[in-house]
């Protein structure tokens, strides 16, 4: 098939923050545990993923330097939501999904080091925003 209902299940929504240790200690009061934790190279980030039965993860991300792209969304509009992510079970296919229904790639694919090397890609819309795809 060549369709976006084609893309996989939720996985987890990105948050961006400056305050990850503030951040996850909310999560956490809200019955949110620490799943993984880490510094992301290609990202330049401290990326940290806290897990709640049946509920999807939750990804925050925190700069580790000016030339991380989360560096620029908090100086432009503060701490919150910055993409969503779905599953897929071929990121080669779906990106070329997603770039017929007019989705403009912002990363290339690349290993991702939060989900175990797993390959991810970035994609923007103007109505939805940026989507992050995670290869199963």
């Amino acid at each position: 098939m060549n369709a976006l209902s084609d893309i996989g299940a939720f996985h987890h929504i990105g948050i961006a923050t400056e305050q990850v240790d503030l951040a996850q200690q909310l999560y956490k009061s809200m019955g949110y545990a620490l799943y993984w934790s880490g510094e992301d190279p290609l990202q330049e980030a401290l990326i940290v993923l806290l897990k709640k039965k049946d509920h999807p993860l939750i990804e925050l991300i925190q700069p580790l330097s000016n030339d991380s792209p989360v560096s620029a969304l908090l100086k432009r509009q503060g701490a919150g939501a910055f993409h969503t992510c779905y599953e897929v079970n071929d990121i080669d296919h779906m990106s070329t999904v997603l770039r017929k229904n007019k989705m403009i790639a912002t990363t290339e694919k690349m290993p991702a080091v939060a989900f175990g090397g797993k390959n991810i890609r970035f994609f923007y819309s103007d109505t939805i925003g940026l989507l992050e795809l995670v290869e199963k």
